[in-house]
């Protein structure tokens, strides 16, 4: 970056939603999130794709499980 040169605005999460509240084991749920300046968001553990919107991940967990999303610039 030249000297001078603005930094480009930070990754930021801005929400982070699951449907539902209350999961039984096995149950499918989606993870979905709203970023801005973020060129990769990954969800951990992985999550399977959605056919539906681009911005959730489905998941089926078996146990308690806590989920981490990450934004980058």
């Amino acid at each position: 970056m030249p000297i001078g040169a603005a930094k480009p605005p930070a990754a930021k999460i801005i929400e982070v939603r699951v449907t539902a509240l209350e999961i039984k084991r096995g149950d499918a749920v989606s993870i979905c999130y709203k970023v801005s300046n973020s060129s990769t968001v990954r969800i951990d553990p992985p999550t399977k794709p959605s056919e539906r919107d681009p911005n959730c991940g489905i998941v089926n967990p078996q146990r308690t499980t806590t989920y981490t999303v990450t934004a980058t610039g």
